[in-house]
C-alpha cells in the first residue's frame, strides 16, 4: 500500500549527505519534517483555476498553513490556515500581471498543540498563466511561406479581452515583429511564416482589454525552426 509514512531506523554510519528516495519519486533530506511534492517547480497553473497542492509529512503534523508568492519569495500571501492535509485544493488567483513565472508555495506544519513542526516551499518556481500558447511551442520545423496554425488557450483574466496581438521573433525573443492584431480572442490564427531562415523562432500572444492594457501574455516555451 501507500501509507504515506514510515518509521526508519537509521543505519550505523556517520554522514552529512543522507537522503531518502521513495517510490513516489520524492527525495527528502534527512531530518526534514515536511516536503512539498506539488507544485515543486516548472508547473503551469491556470489563472482562476484549481490546483491540488500536495506534501508529505510526519505523523505529528496535523494542521497546516499555506501561503504563496509570485515574486520569488520576497512577499507571501495567505492561501489557507488549519488545513488538515496532506493536500489542499487551491483556487488559483486571477493574476493581475500578464504572466507570472516566479511563483512558489510554502506550507508550514503544526502539531495538535499548535507547535510548529517544520516548513517547506517549492524547490523551484512555477508559473500562473492567464493565456497559454499551445502551438507552435518549440521543436517544430516549418518552411518559408508555410501556413502555420497558432493556437492558444485563455484562462481567467482581470478584464474582458478585446484585442489579440500576435508577434513572432527570429532571434529567440530578443526582438519581436507584429504579425497580426485580431478583434476579440479567437484562440487560433493562421500565420504565414516569413521569408527568413532561423532556428530560434518563437511566437508571442498578448491579450488586451478595452483600454489596450495587456491582461495576459505567453510565449512559445522553446524555439522552433523556419527553413
Amino acid at each position: 500500500g501507500n501509507p504515506g509514512v514510515y518509521v526508519w531506523t537509521t543505519p550505523p554510519v556517520s554522514s552529512t549527505t543522507v537522503k531518502m528516495d521513495t517510490d513516489r519519486n520524492v527525495t527528502a533530506t534527512f531530518g526534514k519534517k515536511i516536503a512539498i511534492t506539488s507544485p515543486n517547480g516548472g508547473e503551469k497553473l491556470a489563472s482562476g483555476g484549481n490546483y491540488l497542492i500536495e506534501w508529505i509529512t510526519i505523523p505529528e503534523s496535523v494542521k497546516f498553513t499555506i501561503r504563496y508568492s509570485c515574486d520569488g519569495g520576497a512577499t507571501w500571501s495567505m492561501v489557507a490556515k488549519k488545513v488538515p492535509g496532506p493536500n489542499y485544493n487551491w483556487s488559483v488567483p486571477v493574476v493581475s500581471n500578464p504572466h507570472e513565472d516566479n511563483c512558489l508555495v510554502r506550507v508550514t506544519a503544526f502539531d495538535a498543540a499548535n507547535v510548529k513542526q517544520g516548513r517547506d516551499q517549492s524547490d523551484g518556481p512555477f508559473s500562473i498563466e492567464a493565456v497559454t500558447v499551445t502551438s507552435p511551442n518549440g521543436g517544430e520545423s516549418f518552411t518559408q511561406g508555410e501556413q502555420v496554425t497558432i493556437n492558444w488557450v485563455t484562462h481567467a483574466t482581470t478584464a474582458p479581452v478585446k484585442k489579440t496581438l500576435i508577434r513572432y521573433s527570429i532571434d529567440g525573443g530578443a526582438t519581436w515583429q507584429t504579425s497580426a492584431v485580431l478583434n476579440g480572442n479567437p484562440g487560433v490564427y493562421v500565420w504565414t511564416t516569413p521569408p527568413v531562415s532561423s532556428t530560434t523562432v518563437k511566437i508571442k500572444v498578448s491579450l488586451k482589454d478595452a483600454s489596450r492594457k495587456v491582461v495576459a501574455r505567453d510565449t512559445s516555451d522553446g524555439n522552433f525552426t523556419i527553413n
